[in-house]
């Protein structure tokens, strides 16, 4: 920001002019910068903005390089412009790099030398909040055997090591190694992450690979950290040794695990479960059975979302002795399929209707299906409609109670989109959500 603040410093001051061209205010001006969301949709506004003159270069450049949308034909512009090549202390680059908030690699695909993504690290770790890793540009990690942490992040010989970069971004408030196609050492990162106390979002890498005599309990986690997806090979010890996960975690996603087993992850869930306010359980965990999670409710009495893959729960989940008494607060239940041979027929609409109507599921509102499960075929409407109908009386009721008023839809509830674009439960009514996995 310091690159900005000096340019608004020396934006000219207002002269008359007999010509069209109007001076506003430096506030209103960031006003009107601040009307565009960062991100891909916004990039070229701003760019368009900041050519206008130098008191608006000064008030839109850090909103520029805020969220850079980088793709593989914009990547190495990118670089060249953020990384100085000269050994003058004035080049602007290295200014430029200490704007980036957000720095997504994700679109990347190729693969790069690995030491542009530890010099991207290193020059933008001033101001970097978000990072999300690409999928073949990040150095591989040497394992190592034993639970013991490496003494020093040091680069290899053969391979330039990122996570020594990453361990100086303090700091990160988000990490995604989701997609990194390297094989990553499990006590490496957390020898990293110790180091970013402000990390409230942790993504595992799906990559991840385990190490035996590996104890979690004898490495520090974030102490902000409030989301965590768990990927790769993380194996039943690690989830029943896992006691010292902070107390600020309330959103937990377990993906992607081929090796994790049902009793392992009961364990880590009833551990977590006075904590737990959201859950994501996906359905790439061939290990669990088809009704490993159906006592979900009864081990998570916390939980305000669910996402849960059908693939792992029969409609015993939606019986009244599955459920706490008095009613579970759970608000937003999501069902994922895998598309399996038989996976369609195990949760049916009435299924969820009985359980609300019991009492088990009383404070649900919305439920979001996968198209896999055939919700939409012309024998289920009938009894969607009637699931709609009574999640949209229940939020009536919620609204007289509470003394505020109900707005009626304009249409029935029923919506369809794609996974990736769902609504939240604050931007959404009472109804039923379609999506297509």
């Amino acid at each position: 920001m310091a690159l900005a603040a000096s340019l608004l410093d020396s934006a000219d001051e207002p002269r008359p002019s007999s010509g069209s061209q109007v001076h506003l205010p430096t506030e209103l001006v960031l006003a009107i910068f601040s009307f565009f969301p960062h991100g891909r949709a916004s990039q070229s506004t701003f760019f368009a903005l900041v050519l206008v003159c130098r008191q608006w270069y000064g008030a839109g450049i850090a909103h520029l390089y805020h969220t850079p949308y980088l793709t593989p034909s914009s990547f190495m512009r990118f670089v060249a412009t953020v990384i100085p090549t000269s050994s003058k202390p004035c080049v602007r680059g290295d200014q430029l790099a200490g704007l980036v908030r957000r720095l997504d690699m994700s679109r990347l695909v190729q693969d790069r030398k690995k030491s542009i993504t530890a010099k991207l690290l290193g020059r933008t770790k001033g101001g970097l909040e978000e990072f999300v890793a690409p999928v073949a540009s990040f150095a591989w990690a040497d394992s190592f055997p034993t639970s013991e942490p490496p003494k020093t992040l040091t680069i290899k010989p053969r391979s330039v090591n990122c996570f020594a970069a990453l361990s100086k971004c303090a700091y990160l408030c988000l990490l995604d190694l989701t997609l990194i196609s390297e094989s990553i050492s499990l006590p490496e990162l957390f020898h990293v992450i110790r180091a970013m106390p402000r990390l409230r979002v942790l993504y595992f890498p799906r990559s991840s690979n385990y190490h035996r005599g590996f104890s979690v309990n004898s490495f520090t986690w974030p102490p902000s950290l409030r989301a965590l997806t768990l990927a790769g090979g993380i194996s039943d010890h690690f989830l029943l040794t896992a006691n010292n996960i902070p107390p600020t975690l309330d959103t937990l996603t377990i993906e992607y695990c081929p090796f994790a087993k049902g009793i392992a992850i009961r364990n880590l869930l009833a551990q977590l479960a006075p904590q737990l306010k959201n859950l994501n359980v996906s359905y790439h965990i061939p290990t669990l059975r088809y009704n490993a999670l159906d006592q979900l409710l009864l081990i998570c009495p916390q939980l305000h979302t669910l996402t849960v893959a059908v693939d792992y729960i029969s409609s015993r989940f939606f019986q009244e002795g599955n459920a706490p008494n008095p009613s579970h607060p759970l608000y937003l239940l999501t069902l994922e399929s895998s598309g399996n041979l038989g996976v369609g027929q195990k949760i049916f609409p009435n299924d969820i209707y009985i359980a609300v109507c019991e009492g088990g599921l009383a404070n649900l509102r919305q439920v979001w299906v996968s198209e896999r499960l055939g919700w939409t075929s012309g024998e289920m409407k009938a009894d969607v409609r009637d699931l709609v109908d009574l999640l949209e009386t229940n939020e009536e009721e919620d609204a007289k109670r509470n003394g505020g008023e109900y707005e009626e839809p304009e249409e029935l509830a029923i919506w369809k989109g794609t996974r990736s674009r769902t609504r939240g439960p604050s931007s959404a009514k009472a109804g039923v959500w379609m999506f297509a996995s």
